[in-house]
């Protein structure tokens, strides 16, 4: 090509002529470099700011050319510690988890959704889905990687699962029988206790052979047709009390909560029941209260005054116990019992009574009640811890002791005056001052007194005049001249 040739090519501002081949092919080649430059600030963008943590890294190494912002957020490191490091290095996967990456690439030629365990720079562990592939640029492969945080997820798995162990576990374990039938009486499903219950070896068999539950278990098969016919007009669950058959004949009776469900899925109502053996309780029910009638009898056959207080009232009190108050025993029934003993006791006796339940105290301990009439009366209790009806309870046993009280004051007040004569008495004892001609006694006082006097003064004798023989001989000899 000649230098006129390269000359006309060219237009007047220097740039080569745009209808020449060359020019063609120079235009060409700029366009594609900007669509290139162009393309790659897009994928930088988006690379950059994807919400997703996203990393470029070398194949061999595996060292980062490149991260996400999010990645960044997500494992709380900055750029300039982690750019041209590894992801070993910066501790955000194991050796092992590495070769297991690669053998993954190497297998499939790219990775898919492949779960991780990473660690963040604070050390939190977080679990990932990891999901790489291979792309060139500048002629060289390296791998793009987009890192999905399951972390929640995965809780709520754990949870899940566990929730599913604790739930198989109650279900299997709980003493109640749980089933699922069709309103028709089909078993679909049972647990273990429901099995064992109907005297079954296992929830299959119940399964397999359940195929018509009215006629097989109910001892009134009527009684699970007007117990469907009101679960299925029920929104709630609904509570009977049935006789049920085992599979060995025998039966027993429960109680059954049950209620129906709708399964959309087959578009019918599924019937889920709770089945509870009560047969013991029912016949402790029966034993309960023959004791009681027993206990009843008993106690109003006693001397004693019987009663039992149930959460601070009176739940039976005996006609003793009732009398010793004035009232009758039905008006005292549900009454606070403190309510009827002496404002100035309630307290002393509360004490007692305690220390008595808890072993510490094993007299009887005495304290006042208000009659019905307003009198003051005392009584002498002993009470003990028992169940009554099925619920913690104080029986007492006590006795009206005001009479004794009464003979027992009047036994202290001539106590008391026996004492006051015996120090009378004693005032009597030791020397006494008397004159041996007229037989008068000088008192305390220092003035004479007729011994009669002092003796009296001083004691609870009385003195009646006489005279004896001798002194009348000399009193009245004439008396005796003739004799």
């Amino acid at each position: 090509m000649t230098d006129e040739t390269t000359k006309a090519e060219q237009d007047i501002s220097g740039e080569p002529n745009s209808s020449s081949p060359r020019a063609i092919a120079l235009q060409c080649s700029q366009e594609d470099i900007r669509a290139l430059k162009e393309e790659q600030e897009r994928f930088a963008k988006a690379f950059l700011e994807n919400s997703s943590p996203m990393s470029i890294t070398t194949i061999k190494e595996g060292r980062f050319v490149d991260v996400s912002d999010a990645f960044l957020e997500a494992i709380g490191l900055e750029r300039h510690e982690i750019i041209d490091h590894t992801a070993i290095d910066v501790g955000f996967i194991t050796g092992a988890q590495r070769d297991v990456l690669m053998s993954e690439l190497k297998e499939r030629g790219r990775i898919a959704n492949l779960e991780l365990t990473i660690t963040t720079k604070g050390g939190e562990l977080r679990h990932v889905l990891t999901n790489s592939s291979l792309i060139s640029i500048g002629g060289e492969d390296y791998l793009l990687s987009v890192f999905t945080d399951i972390t929640r997820r995965k809780s709520m798995e754990t949870e899940l699962r566990a929730s599913e162990i604790r739930y198989r576990t109650i279900y299997e374990n709980t003493t109640v029988g749980i089933f699922e039938t069709t309103p028709a009486g089909k078993a679909i499903d049972v647990n273990q206790t429901f099995a064992r219950m109907f005297g079954f070896d296992s929830p299959g068999e119940v399964i397999r052979e359940l195929k018509d539950i009215e006629r097989q278990l109910y001892v009134n098969p009527d009684q699970r047709t007007e117990i469907v016919s009101k679960v299925l007009g029920s929104p709630g669950p609904q509570r009977f009390e049935t006789e049920y058959r085992r599979k060995d004949g025998s039966t027993f009776t429960a109680m059954l909560e049950i209620q129906s469900l709708w399964n959309e899925e087959n578009k019918e109502y599924r019937l889920l029941g709770f089945v509870e053996d009560i047969s013991r309780r029912k016949q402790a029910e029966a034993g309960q209260r023959i004791a009681e009638e027993l206990y009843r009898t008993l106690a109003e056959k006693s001397f004693a005054g019987v009663y039992v207080v149930q959460n601070g009232k009176f739940r039976f009190i005996n006609s003793n116990a009732a009398l010793y108050a004035g009232f009758a025993k039905e008006e005292l029934l549900n009454q606070p019992s403190l309510d009827l003993i002496h404002p100035e006791d309630r307290e002393m006796a509360k004490k007692h009574a305690v220390e008595m339940l808890r072993g510490r105290r094993d007299i009887p301990y005495e304290f006042r009640i208000v009659t019905k009439q307003g009198e003051a009366r005392w009584i002498m209790a002993m009470v003990t811890a028992i169940n009554y009806l099925g619920s913690a309870a104080i029986l007492g046993n006590s006795l009206d002791i005001t009479d004794y009280k009464l003979i027992e004051a009047e036994r202290e007040q001539l106590i008391t005056e026996l004492q006051k004569t015996l120090l009378e008495v004693k005032k009597l004892s030791g020397l006494l001052p008397i004159c041996s001609s007229c037989k008068k006694i000088r008192n305390d006082q220092g003035y004479w007194e007729q011994l009669e006097v002092y003796i009296r003064d001083r004691s609870e004798a009385e003195f009646s005049h006489s005279i004896c023989q001798d002194c009348v001989k000399i009193l009245y000899p004439e008396l005796f001249k003739n004799k």
